[in-house]
C-alpha cells in the first residue's frame, strides 16, 4: 500500500505545479474543458480495452438505482467543475505550495460528514489530528497570501 500512496503522492504533488505552467498560457475554462475532453477519451479508451464487461454490469446495478445516476452528476459539477474552477484560479494567482496545502485539509470535511452522515465512528486520536492540521492551515494562511 505505501508504495502506491507515494506514487500519488508524488503526481498530486507535481499536478499542480504542471496546472500552474499551463494556466500561464490558456484561460481557466479552456483548461477545464480540454481537461475534461482528455479525461473522456481516456476513460472511453479504458473501457473499451480493460474493463469492457465491467462497465455492462455497473450499468444493469445503476439502472435499478437511477438515483445513483444523479448523484454522479452532481459529483462531477462540484468536484470537475466548481472545485477545479476556483482551484484552478486560486494558483494561478498564489504560491502553489501554500494553496495545495490549505487545500488538502479538505479530509477534516469528509471525516466530519462521515461522522454526521454516515455514522462513521471517530476517536480521539483523531480528533488530536484535526486539531493538527486545522492549527497548520491558521499558520500558512497567517503568512500565505
Amino acid at each position: 500500500m505505501l508504495p502506491e500512496c507515494l506514487i500519488v503522492a508524488v503526481i498530486f504533488g507535481f499536478t499542480p505545479i504542471l496546472n500552474k505552467y499551463i494556466l500561464h498560457y490558456i484561460q481557466t475554462e479552456c483548461f477545464i474543458i480540454f481537461v475534461g475532453l482528455f479525461y473522456f477519451l481516456l476513460a472511453l479508451l479504458y473501457v473499451l480495452f480493460v474493463y469492457q464487461e465491467k462497465i455492462f454490469s455497473d450499468i444493469r446495478i445503476l439502472n435499478k438505482n437511477k438515483s445513483i445516476y444523479v448523484l454522479l452528476a452532481l459529483s462531477a459539477l462540484l468536484t470537475f467543475i466548481v472545485a477545479n474552477y476556483f482551484y484552478l484560479n486560486v494558483i494561478q494567482n498564489n504560491k502553489v505550495y501554500i494553496v495545495t496545502a490549505i487545500i488538502a485539509s479538505y479530509p477534516l470535511i469528509t471525516a466530519l460528514g462521515g461522522y454526521f452522515l454516515l455514522n462513521e465512528s471517530v476517536t480521539f486520536d483523531h480528533l488530536i489530528g484535526m486539531l493538527f492540521i486545522i492549527s497548520g492551515v491558521f499558520i500558512l494562511e497567517q503568512n500565505a497570501f
